[in-house]
């Protein structure tokens, strides 16, 4: 388990990289993903606008690769996300949960919360406050 994957750099909490080739184009959001423990984290910072929505939805598609032991979306500090996101975020949470993978939201902000709430994925998708908290979890059965 654990090690880095190819393209991934090693998520450290509370620490994103500056803006990636990948993300130039985006003009309100940064990006950053790792793997700890075998879990898959992705961080995003900033506002999911339209401009945006190609960047956060690649980034969705590309974490789906076997033998990962569940997704981590650390949204706290995402301020905003449109309609097209959430839509990607459901996207994501069913194909993992169709294959028994487990995916936590850690610490979204009122706002997220209150978007995450309004469309119902806060009965499918649990929420922690960190990400070690989404590990622990992630290791029960």
């Amino acid at each position: 388990m654990g090690g880095k994957r190819a393209g991934c750099r090693q998520y450290v909490q509370g620490e994103l990289s500056e803006k990636s080739a990948e993300n130039k184009g985006a003009k309100d959001v940064n990006i950053d993903t790792g793997e700890i423990d075998g879990a898959f984290v992705i961080s995003v910072q900033g506002m999911v606008r339209p401009d945006d929505n190609t960047l956060f939805e690649t980034t969705l598609r590309d974490v789906r690769f076997p033998g990962s032991r569940g997704v981590i979306l650390d949204v706290s500090r995402l301020e905003y996300l449109n309609s097209r996101a959430i839509g990607a975020l459901m996207a994501l949470w069913i194909e993992l949960s169709g294959g028994g993978t487990k995916m936590f939201i850690v610490h979204p902000g009122p706002l997220v919360e209150r978007l995450l709430r309004s469309v119902g994925i806060y009965t499918l998708v649990p929420t922690v406050k960190t990400v070690d908290e989404a590990l622990k979890q992630m290791q029960q059965k």
